[in-house]
């Protein structure tokens, strides 16, 4: 049964409901694979992720030097063509915000994508242990993850397996943490190269992740990278115009994946 899951209005204009897509029974599944449907909003700097990497508060400040350098530049141009306060203001958020990225295949169509492949590859099991959400506004702080959680108490026993920028990159990461990373272990087997594309585990700390395996207890998150020269694994382009990249083999092997898994779920 697909369904409509509209809660908590306390956000904004933009964002007062949270619309998550739920397919299957919550409260039978042991697990739930789930990714974000909701667009995020474009960048106005280019964005580069390196895996791993925990930035400190000043990097992430010269990180955004260049767009807090825009927008001021922005303001003292309206206050010299004498616009209204009230207008520059205006103005100003609208350009710091951007508008909607149109472009958006590896965040987070390609998480969609696999969400669907997934249950096209799980039809014959016609398993019952598996349920599947797309959640809404995880580019709003995981509100549409953390309103799911609040409407349903009783999953901190359930895995939650979230697929987020899996679309671009040969080295396909399931990541677990201390509650979890055996399972990743096991989903991941010993697949190690598959038709060029590298299939790793890391362990980290999902709590302070930025995409909504962090709302729940037992939780894993694939994603995919690409490597530089000094080994480092990072995902870039994203919240830009130039997210127009989609590798499908990608997905096809993610769900691959995950049916091996689920076959072997008692």
């Amino acid at each position: 049964v697909l369904f409509r899951s509209v809660q908590d209005k306390k956000i904004n204009k933009y964002i007062i409901l949270n619309q998550n897509l739920i397919v299957g029974d919550i409260k039978e599944a042991k697990t739930v694979m789930c990714a974000h449907y909701d667009t995020p909003f474009r960048s106005l700097d280019k964005i580069k992720i390196v895996h791993g990497e925990n930035k400190s508060i000043l990097d992430k400040i010269k990180s955004g030097k260049f767009t807090i350098m825009k927008c001021l530049l922005l303001t003292f141009l309206l206050i010299l063509l004498n616009m209204p306060l009230l207008i520059v203001y205006i103005i100003v958020l609208s350009f710091w915000m951007g508008v909607p990225n149109k472009q958006n295949l590896n965040d987070n169509t390609s998480g969609v994508l696999t969400i669907f492949k997934i249950a096209e590859e799980l039809k014959e099991l016609n398993s019952a242990k598996v349920a599947f959400v797309l959640f809404d506004n995880e580019e709003w702080g995981m509100k549409g993850s953390e309103s799911f959680r609040t409407k349903n108490k009783d999953i901190d026993d359930k895995l939650f397996i979230n697929f987020d920028c899996v679309g671009v990159g040969d080295n396909i990461v399931v990541i677990g943490d201390n509650e979890s990373i055996h399972e990743a272990e096991q989903i991941a087997g010993k697949k190690e190269k598959i038709e060029g594309k590298y299939v790793l585990v890391d362990k980290m700390d999902l709590s302070k992740a930025k995409s909504d395996e962090r709302t729940f207890k037992r939780r894993i998150r694939f994603a995919a990278f690409h490597r530089n020269e000094k080994g480092q694994l990072y995902v870039d382009n994203i919240h830009t115009k130039k997210d127009n990249d989609l590798d499908m083999n990608n997905i096809n092997l993610i769900s691959l994946i995950i049916k091996d898994y689920v076959s072997t779920i008692g």
